[in-house]
This record gives structure tokens, sequence and C-alpha cells, in this order.
């Protein structure tokens, strides 16, 4: 089976431009759900047709390469205004639910 990107939660292990720790997950039906520990969640949409993946944030469509999909890594460039946009990716973290305190 070849690895996929779409429904696994990912977090930015290195780019130039955007912060490590920052989460993003493809969810099937084609929205693009973006976190931040320090910020605001966001929401975009995807697609993915004949090769080519298309991303939308805040209305605006990014022509994006997959330069590397793996079981351990999801490398990309995004392509906007200005220079590329490079970003790797790892699996997230599997953590516990937090334990509400004083138990």
């Amino acid at each position: 089976m070849l690895a996929s990107f779409v429904n696994r939660v990912w977090v930015v292990a290195e780019s130039g431009q955007v912060v490590p720790g920052e989460l993003r997950v493809f969810l099937s039906e084609g929205t693009l759900v973006m976190a931040s520990p320090h910020g605001i969640p966001a929401l975009g949409t995807w697609r993915h047709h004949d090769g080519h993946l298309t991303i939308t944030e805040e209305g605006r469509e990014y022509e994006v390469e997959i330069l590397e999909l793996g079981k351990n890594a999801f490398r990309i460039r995004i392509h906007g205004p200005g220079e590329p946009v490079n970003i790797r990716f790892t699996p997230a973290e599997q953590l516990p639910v937090p334990q509400p305190k004083g138990r």
C-alpha cells in the first residue's frame, strides 16, 4: 500500500517559513486543518487531481509539489507569490488524554 498524507496529523519538523510544531491535517473530504500552539486554528481546503496537489488558504489557491511521501515523512513545496515555501512534516506524536488536575 502506498503511503498517504490524508487523515493523518502532521507536525512541521522543518521549514524556513513555517514555525516548527504547527500541525496540519488533510481530511479526506477536502478540508485542511491548520493549528499552532501559539495561534487560532484555521481551515482551508485541498484537492489532489491527476497528480497535482492544490491548497486553498484564505481564498488563495497554491500549487503544491509533493517532494517526499512516506510513513514517517511528508515534504512539500508550496508555490505562491514570492519564494516557494518548503515544509518537512513528520507524524505528530500521539499523546495521552490530559487528566483533570487534582486526581
